[in-house]
């Protein structure tokens, strides 16, 4: 079972909103495929880890990679059912598609990641029963796991960091109020917090923010001068270990390598025999 992972993200729309009226913080969504001709043109890789119970009592793990768009296979000695306790109405046991356990956790810089609860693959086996990986071949399109948020990300003092939606925390008073809170600040508003652009120091004077950016955020009694901005953008191709997915099973957890890069033509796959 090869499997892909990658985003897209929305059209661009040309039409600017009036200074009083939010701007559209459209999602990227995150999709899941299993042949490579449903991957559409616009499809970009990204920072993540998938993880899958395989059935015997192991964890399997992919970590993708921001740098290309490149399958995982679950395994050729990895079956997709595994016997159920729960039993049929003639006493038999039922199998249960292993794709419904899928876990996912991504990263993006200025983004938000969001899972889809419940997960569609397990929604749908709930609801359906039968194979969630002939379902992703016969649908002839990939399936959404979740979307990345648009955010923007605080810097506070004593390196605390809030990266929070645009479109819960897009307007500039939602913003204070959720900071007020995070901080702890006495005035619930927020209004005594000194909030800058991170880059030339602007005061932030606008109603609504345009779209990600870095924010510089003092108390009242602190100094912007204090706030110590992180290096540059990290680089790492993985997501860091304490956030991979999935708690390991009885027999630990086996990661798995991704293949070499799709490529630019995309065609389609042997379907998996029932």
């Amino acid at each position: 079972a090869r499997l892909f992972v990658f985003y897209t993200d929305p059209e661009i729309e040309e039409e600017e909103a009036a200074e009083d009226e939010s701007p559209l913080y459209d999602p990227s969504f995150v999709w899941l495929a299993a042949d490579p001709a449903h991957i559409p043109d616009d499809a970009k890789p990204l920072r993540g880890c998938v993880a899958c119970p395989d059935g015997s009592g192991c964890l399997l793990r992919a970590k993708l990679s921001p740098k290309r768009l490149a399958p995982f296979e679950l395994g050729r000695s990895t079956s997709t059912t595994v016997a159920s306790p729960q039993q049929d109405a003639f006493g038999k046991a039922k199998c249960s598609c292993l794709f419904g356990g899928m876990l996912l956790n991504c990263s993006r810089e200025d983004f938000v990641w969001k899972p889809k609860d419940p997960s569609p693959l397990a929604e749908r086996l709930a609801e359906l029963g039968g194979c969630e990986l002939l379902r992703l071949f016969e649908s002839g399109c990939p399936v959404a796991l979740g979307v990345l948020k648009p955010a923007v990300t605080v810097h506070a003092a004593s390196d605390r960091r809030f990266i929070l939606p645009l479109d819960a925390c897009g307007e500039v008073s939602e913003l204070r109020l959720r900071l007020a809170e995070e901080l702890g600040e006495a005035d619930s508003s927020g209004a005594g917090l000194e909030l800058v652009e991170a880059g030339n120091k602007k005061p932030l004077t606008c109603k609504f923010l345009e779209g990600p950016m870095h924010l510089l955020c003092a108390r009242p009694g602190e100094a912007l001068k204090d706030i110590n901005l992180p290096s540059a953008a990290d680089d790492a191709q993985e997501l860091p270990p304490e956030l991979e997915p999935g708690s390991p099973g009885e027999n630990g957890v086996r990661y798995l390598e991704l293949e070499a890069d799709i490529g630019s033509n995309n065609k389609p796959v042997e379907h998996p025999k029932a």
